[in-house]
Order: C-alpha cells, then structure tokens, then sequence
C-alpha cells in the first residue's frame, strides 16, 4: 500500500485553481460578465487593479492547496482502512 503525498497533490490543486481562476477571470472581462459566483470566496475578485488581481490569485492557489491536501489526506486514511 503506498500512501500519496498530501503535499504535492495540494500543490497540484493549487496550481490547477490557479488556472482555472485566470481563465475564468479572462472570459468574464471578454464578455463583460460579473464574477458574483466567486466573490463569497475571494472578496477582492471583484475590485479592478493589478494588486487585486494577484491578491485573488494568490487567494485562489491556497484554496486549491487547501481542498487538494484535505482530499488527499481523507483518501489516504480511507485506503488505510480498508486496505487490510
């Protein structure tokens, strides 16, 4: 049985928000869209500027670090369960 490492799969999480962040935040300026979907979770999505946006950014990758460490944390403590 071989345990993955939260670490990474956190940093791999992150990296994948980040992405996905940018590209939402791209398609929403394109089409003249608000970002209400996202403003209960990063509240400085919505103000204009560079800083805002590397704050939201750098908002974006400790959320994804943070579900990609929990998720893969809770599923290497399941596979040690039930893995016997």
């Amino acid at each position: 049985m071989k345990d993955y490492s939260a670490n990474i799969g956190g940093i791999t999480f992150g990296l994948f928000s980040i992405l996905i962040f940018i590209i939402y935040i791209a398609t929403t300026s394109i089409s003249g869209g608000s970002r209400e979907f996202i403003v209960p979770f990063i509240p400085i999505a919505n103000e204009p500027g560079l800083i805002s946006f590397i704050g939201s950014v750098i908002i974006a990758g400790i959320w994804g670090y943070f579900l990609g460490f929990t998720f893969i944390y809770i599923y290497n403590f399941y596979q040690r369960k039930f893995d016997k």
